[in-house]
């Protein structure tokens, strides 16, 4: 015969147990909401989104996964630039510090700022490190001329936008506020509209 005391403490397990199925649940469905439900951002104008991801990368959250917990950090799916829209493929870093020199990081997207020492890198090519001087001398963006692909209908880009130092950036780099730290390589793509004439061609072929 169990005594009442026992019976007590196994009530309390199970209700203790069953509150935190309830709370685990109740954070799943605001995971899956906030991360699955809402979804990435279309359609946002390059510059803005181009503040978000320095935003991301400075804050040191990277951009991966934890990224989507706040809605302030880069999560663009696509961004609009000439009143186009381009989707986006990859986001890749271009150091440009004084103490380390121009550094192409390989990933497809900006490592966390942690890992950067770590990260594999290449030397800049000629036009890269064309764009980091029109950079530092004022420019936004830099962008690389489209390029066409015939069998897949699709156009793609580069455009390298700037990183630079702010106030809290100078404690570690040599440099003054407003210089260039490095920048960020959005290779963008678009698919090509086809007219309904080009539709009709392709169907009698």
């Amino acid at each position: 015969m169990i005594s009442r005391k026992t019976f007590l403490k196994v009530i309390r397990w199970i209700l203790r147990l069953g509150l935190f199925v309830v709370l685990a649940f109740v954070g799943f469905l605001i995971y899956h909401f906030n991360f699955v439900v809402s979804g990435p951002r279309i359609k946002t104008p390059f510059g803005e989104a181009h503040e978000r991801a320095v935003k991301t990368f400075f804050e040191g959250e990277g951009f991966g996964i934890r990224r989507f917990r706040k809605k302030e950090y880069f999560h663009e799916s696509s961004v609009m630039m000439d009143g186009k829209e381009w989707h986006v493929e990859g986001v890749s870093l271009i150091g440009a510090t004084d103490e380390y020199g121009e550094r192409y990081f390989t990933e497809q997207w900006v490592p966390l700022k942690k890992r950067v020492g770590e990260t594999n890198h290449r030397k800049l090519t000629k036009w890269e490190a064309g764009a980091i001087a029109d950079l530092r001398k004022g420019e936004e963006k830099h962008v690389v001329s489209d390029k066409e692909d015939l069998e897949w209908g699709t156009t793609s880009r580069h455009v390298i936008a700037p990183i630079r130092a702010k106030e809290t950036c100078l404690k570690c780099h040599e440099a003054e506020e407003g210089d260039v730290l490095g920048a960020m390589d959005y290779l963008l793509t678009r698919r090509k509209k086809v007219s309904t004439e080009e539709k009709i061609e392709g169907s009698v072929e």
